[in-house]
């Protein structure tokens, strides 16, 4: 077999699992291109929404208008205090990738009295985790795309609104640690689903 040929069996086999990721994997292909365009506009909006929001309760925060917590924080935007969450979720998907790689092998941890369990629950209770992983890859990546969008948006009118430099840092830096976040969790659930394959769980 030459290597044009492994090229052509690798990437559908790469294509269909990150469709099983999202849960496109049993959907029709121009319908699950249309869910991940809507998806991406979706958030793309959202991120541009925020964005415009944020400029607007800062002025009102800025014209002495009281404003509630929540309101407050939107107001004050991407700081050092707001920028740790990807970042700190991105240092777990890596040593949870490390533990996979290096560790050994073990039947998922969720169940109890693990040694007593049939292998028919083992591989039941890493189906569930699997499940969980796919549903926080979706709920990560969501987030993710949406910084981003707004990060985008904050650079292109930062010289309009007289952003601070170090708001657009600390923005791009928020983003860049969701995103980091996002692929580490991918890697993480490529590893995991070979860990159900040798279980024989799918």
């Amino acid at each position: 077999m030459d290597a044009s040929e492994t090229s052509e069996e690798t990437v559908p086999t790469r294509l269909t699992w990150l469709a099983e990721l999202v849960f496109l994997s049993r959907v029709r292909g121009a319908i699950s291109v249309l869910v991940l365009v809507l998806a991406l506009l979706g958030t793309s909006a959202a991120g541009v929404y925020l964005d415009v929001l944020h400029r607007h309760l800062a002025a009102s925060s800025a014209a002495g208008q009281e404003l509630n917590p929540f309101a407050s924080l939107l107001a004050s935007g991407s700081s050092i205090a707001t920028l740790w969450p990807g970042w700190v979720a991105a240092a777990f998907f890596a040593i949870s990738i490390v533990q996979l790689q290096v560790g050994t092998p073990e039947p998922p941890t969720s169940r109890q009295n693990s040694d007593n369990s049939s292998v028919s629950e083992l591989r039941a209770g890493l189906r569930r985790e699997y499940l969980g992983v796919r549903i926080a890859f979706i709920s990560i990546a969501t987030v993710a795309l949406i910084d981003t969008a707004r990060t985008a948006s904050v650079m292109a009118t930062t010289q309009q609104y007289s952003t601070p430099s170090g708001t657009v840092a600390a923005t791009v830096a928020e983003a860049a640690g969701l995103i980091l976040a996002t692929v580490l969790i991918g890697v993480w659930a490529w590893l995991f689903r070979s860990e159900l394959e040798r279980w024989g769980a799918i």
